[in-house]
Formats: C-alpha cells, structure tokens, sequence
C-alpha cells in the first residue's frame, strides 16, 4: 500500500513539475537544464507536504523541522542527478520530452529508499 500511495503523491508531484517543465521550455523558451532545475523544487514542495502527510504520516518520529531540513538536504542530491541524467539523455539525441520522462522514473525509483528509510522513517 505504501508504494502506491506513494506513487500517487510523486504522480502528482511529477505531472506538475513535468506541466512547469514544459510551459518553461516550449512557451517562455527557458534552456532544459534550467529549467528542470525549477521543476523539480515546485514538483517537492508538492511532493513533501503529500509524503509527510499521507504516505508517511503513520512512521512520523522525526519532527515536522527535522523532516523538513533532511527533505530540503536531500533536493541537491535530486536535482544533481536528475538533472545529470537529463543532459546524458539529451546528449544522446534523445527527444526533450522523452528524456524528461526517462529521469523522472528513474529518479523516482531512487528516492522512494531514500523518502523511506531517511528522511520518513
């Protein structure tokens, strides 16, 4: 039940950061790379509030700051590598939206460990 719950909130998180990702990149014409970037802090706000609230919310001992300070620490770590991954993916020719969708799985398979046994737990 948890990997579903879970996978609805970074559903969520994800549509919204890849709908932001887009309108930056096609509309304002903002460079990929930057704007992934901005994406992805929109997408985990979402995304914090539903983990730490739904997902989450039975395994809370850490207090809301604590969690709040390991959520923020981690989105370097985020952003690095989705963002990393993103530039290999474009750099392969691979299509902008493709690529984006290729991160942001296996992005998502990454921090669902880390959501779950450090920053949630």
């Amino acid at each position: 039940m948890r990997l579903v719950s879970y996978s609805i909130v970074q559903g969520v998180a994800a549509s919204a950061d890849f709908v932001f990702f887009l309108f930056m990149v096609t509309l304002i014409l903002i460079e990929p790379k930057i704007a992934n970037v901005t994406a992805k802090l929109f997408g985990a706000g979402l995304a914090f509030f539903g983990l730490r609230y739904w997902v989450f919310k039975n395994d809370v001992t850490n207090t809301f700051k604590d969690q709040l300070l390991k959520y923020v620490v981690s989105l370097p770590l985020n952003i690095v590598i989705s963002t990393a991954i993103l530039a290999l993916l474009l750099s392969s020719g691979v299509l902008v939206v493709f690529a984006k969708i290729l991160t942001d799985i296996i992005t998502f398979i990454i921090f669902f460990a880390l959501n779950k046994y450090l920053i949630f737990k």
